[in-house]
């Protein structure tokens, strides 16, 4: 599996990077044919209010392409709530 993990206005840290490698890891279990995972992280601000996305990219062999969206105020939480929809 490729894995990919890329920051828009947001420094990625090593602890991030792990925390989502780990999320990611756990797609996994699920003996799915995952070929390539793109997570992208950002973050933004709107009307004075700072939030975090982060968006999963997961291509699987013979099936179409699993895109998912995720906003949170905490970053952390934002990745927790996209593995689970992944799930």
């Amino acid at each position: 599996m490729n894995l990919s993990i890329v920051a828009k206005q947001l420094e990625l840290t090593d602890a991030i990077k792990a925390y989502i490698e780990e999320k990611i890891a756990s797609f996994q279990k699920f003996h799915l044919d995952v070929i390539a995972v793109k997570a992208i992280v950002s973050s933004s601000e709107r009307n004075g209010k700072k939030g975090f996305g982060i968006e999963f990219i997961i291509q699987l062999a013979g099936k179409d392409t699993v895109v998912i969206n995720q906003i949170d105020k905490d970053l952390y939480a934002a990745i927790d709530l996209a593995e689970e929809r992944a799930k």
